[in-house]
Order: C-alpha cells, then structure tokens, then sequence
C-alpha cells in the first residue's frame, strides 16, 4: 500500500499526517511563521544549596518552569539550560505573557506561621498595628525543630469550593508535614478555647489567617482568596518551589 500525506495548519501548529499500513503518526511542530516569544532567565546560584552542583540546581530549576508553564496550558513550549546559569522559555506569542513570567519568577515558597506572643501571652503588635508573624515550628521525627513551609506539600493540591461558591484550595501533607501541622494546631486550637490564627504565607506575602477550629494533620484549606490567584497558587505549590530565585533579563518576540 502506498504511503500517502497529509499536511493540516491549525492555529500556529503544522500538524503532518502519516497514514502507513492502517497506522497513523501525528508529527506536530511550531510553523516556522508563528511568532515566538523568547524569556530569558538568570539564577542566583549563591543562594544554591552547598551540597548540590551548579547544574543539578539548573536542572532543578528547568524541571520547575516546565511543571508550572505546562500547568497553564501551553502547546509546545521550548525550556533549555543555557550557559551556567541562564534558562531560555519559548512560548507562542498568543501566551498571556503577563501571567506566564508572573507565574515563572515566583520562588512559590509556602510558609505557615502564627502570632507572636510577649511574657504575658498578648499578640506582640508591629508600628501599624498589625500581628507580628513567626514560623510556625513543631518538633520532627529526628527530634529537632522544624518550620512547617510548602516543601511538606503533596503535590495534588486542587481549587474547589466552599458552602458559599468561594474559591479555597485543598492541600495535603506527607507524613512529616502531617506530624508537624498536627503538633502545630494542637497549641494553636487550644481545646477550643482562645483558639488562635494559622498565618498562611507565598513567598512572604500574606495569603490568610484563618482561626484553627480544630486539630489539623493530613489535610487543610486555603481559603479568602480570589478564584484567579487560587489557580495560579495550586500551579505554583503543584510544581514545587525554585530551588534559587530567577530574574527575567530579556524578552523578545520574532
């Protein structure tokens, strides 16, 4: 049987049909005039953990901006390591490239944390007021101290709604996170009484402070938040956190 061709253009994609002994192979590629639009990306690899290599982080750090650009939905995106510490995106010009390199740069780090407290057990205040935050802590299965931040993640977060229609987001655990966030409520919740505010933290802006109502250990909300940010958060806590922050220095079309 003869082979026979077939080309479709659909959008900005070249789609090649190959039809060959009752098989079909699709080759799709970027048509050679669509716009693309080229991110280029530079690390601060002094911030990089001393035990891990320039391009393990590099590598890290690709497989991150992979994760969160395919979690937007992009069709054929282009993400390569250059040089030593530089990260070249390629993304069709139709990308909303305002929300792509938002979303990119984010270091996406989670933090749980709670009110400090002075001698007498009254909320320290800062000068506008304000509750003055420090991370939360719970002791770890090694017996030391830990923080209770997004690295304790499941990556299976997902947006869902309240008895209300508003957006929260649903977040899970593994076990150390589980131990950690059940030691933390417990001293939070209090049995009940004067139960005090979990502060919920992304890259050190705050998200929320919703009081504990209960000892909490495998699973949570996040709620009062906007359905958008939602969406982009559980893109951003699914695709894990930049090992070292990113700086966007070019962006060009062509």
């Amino acid at each position: 049987m003869n082979n026979k061709f077939k080309t479709l253009l659909v959008g900005f994609f070249a789609m090649t049909v190959i039809f060959s002994g009752g098989c079909i192979t699709i080759n799709q590629t970027v048509a050679p005039s669509s716009p693309v639009v080229s991110l280029v990306y530079e690390a601060d690899l002094s911030q990089k953990p001393p035990s891990e290599t320039n391009a393990q982080v590099m590598a890290a750090v690709q497989s991150t901006i992979e994760r969160r650009v395919n979690g937007l939905g992009v069709i054929g995106p282009k993400i390569e390591v250059q040089d030593d510490n530089r990260i070249l995106v390629q993304v069709p010009s139709t990308t909303d490239i305002n929300q792509l390199t938002s979303l990119i740069g984010q270091v996406a780090l989670l933090e749980f944390k709670e009110e400090q407290l002075d001698a007498s057990g009254n909320v320290v205040e800062d000068s506008s007021g304000n509750p003055v935050w420090i991370p939360a802590m719970a002791t770890g299965s090694d017996g030391t101290q830990e923080e209770l931040t997004g690295k304790y993640l499941l990556p299976n977060s997902y947006v869902d709604t309240n008895s209300l229609g508003q957006p929260e987001i649903e977040i899970a655990f593994d076990s150390e996170g589980a131990k950690l966030m059940g030691e933390i409520t417990t001293v939070l919740y209090n049995n009940g009484v004067n139960s005090r505010p979990m502060g919920i933290f992304l890259d050190s802006q705050f998200v929320s402070a919703p009081t504990v109502d209960a000892v909490i250990t495998n699973k949570c909300v996040i709620n009062g938040i906007t359905l958008f940010f939602a969406r982009d958060m559980v893109n951003d806590l699914n695709s894990g956190s930049l090992d070292v922050p990113i700086t966007l220095i070019s962006s060009t079309t062509n």
